[in-house]
């Protein structure tokens, strides 16, 4: 059960990683316009534990079902072995892990110059 009105605690550890994907997935229900991508900074984020990988695995299914796109941004090198070992880079692609928030949005507009795909 999320429980909304709690804070996201800084890096994604077992104590947050629930309440972090409720947080993510009430944005996304709530942006007007529809949102299309979610893109998580995770600059505060220095490692990921299996808790915290299984949250973004299952926030990425969740997300495929509202048809949003799931993102990353300002991910330091050394959260990078964690996102491979977890199997969250390869979930959400190497495409849509940025460096910085400017290569993000930059991303994001270029994939919106390409049509959609149909949906079912």
């Amino acid at each position: 059960m999320c429980d909304t009105g709690a804070r996201v605690l800084r890096g994604t550890r077992f104590a947050s990683a629930e309440n972090f994907r409720c947080r993510a997935l009430a944005a996304v229900d709530t942006a007007t316009p529809p949102a299309r991508w979610l893109l998580l900074t995770m600059k505060a984020v220095l490692g990921i534990d299996v808790t915290a990988a299984g949250a973004l695995q299952q926030l990425c299914d969740e997300l495929d079902r509202r048809h949003v796109v799931p993102a990353l941004a300002r991910v330091e090198q050394d959260l990078m072995p964690d996102l491979r070992h977890s199997g969250v880079s390869k979930r959400i692609g190497a495409n849509r892990i940025f460096p910085t928030l400017p290569t993000a949005v930059d991303g994001y507009k270029k994939e919106q110059r390409r049509p959609l795909p149909d949906m079912p």
